[in-house]
């Protein structure tokens, strides 16, 4: 489904295969639309836990505030949140590309070591992944960064194929 909102386009996928359904609830491509420079909107509380991509852009996390600027200087910042208890305020300035993965319960365990405690230790809504501690997804994303940034159809379908294809192992997140 894509929905055209505030500036910005966002398309889900949630129709996903059977072996990975039990474990990501829905995926989602978020983009500017040209001429659109700015995009709010608040990250309410819920029970799942999440990756967020931002391709071209520069993240700053805060308590209770995220902000996300483009930036061609900078490829790509992975996000791991969850966010059980509070309101954030989240700001997306300039053209912008960012892709998302909601997991179902205990699903993001099933992909990736490490990510839900260090969340829960930092006891932050949001933290950033280094590209040192998931680097087969960092390769992944970033040799189709131009599909991503591209096309959002197929840069859906390439996250759902290396999910499924990430899903008979997991992917260690090595914590510093």
């Amino acid at each position: 489904m894509t929905n055209n909102h505030s500036g910005s386009t966002f398309k889900t996928e949630s129709s996903l295969p059977e072996g990975l359904s039990n474990k990501i609830a829905y995926l989602y491509c978020h983009r500017s639309l040209p001429g659109h420079e700015t995009t709010q909107y608040t990250y309410y509380p819920h029970y799942r836990y999440g990756l967020t991509f931002y391709f071209n852009a520069t993240v700053a996390l805060g308590d209770r505030h995220a902000l996300a600027h483009a930036s061609a200087n900078s490829d790509l910042v992975v996000v791991a949140s969850v966010n059980h208890d509070r309101a954030v305020n989240v700001t997306l300035r300039g053209r912008f590309v960012k892709y998302g993965i909601a997991f179902q319960p205990l699903g993001m365990n099933r992909f990736f070591e490490g990510v839900v405690p260090l969340i829960r230790e930092q006891n932050k809504v949001s933290v950033a992944i280094e590209p040192s501690q998931a680097k087969p997804l960092f390769d992944f994303l970033k040799a189709h960064h131009d599909v991503f940034v591209e096309n959002a159809e197929a840069g859906i379908q390439l996250l759902i194929s290396y999910f499924a294809s990430a899903q008979s192992h997991s992917i260690p997140v090595l914590l510093d």
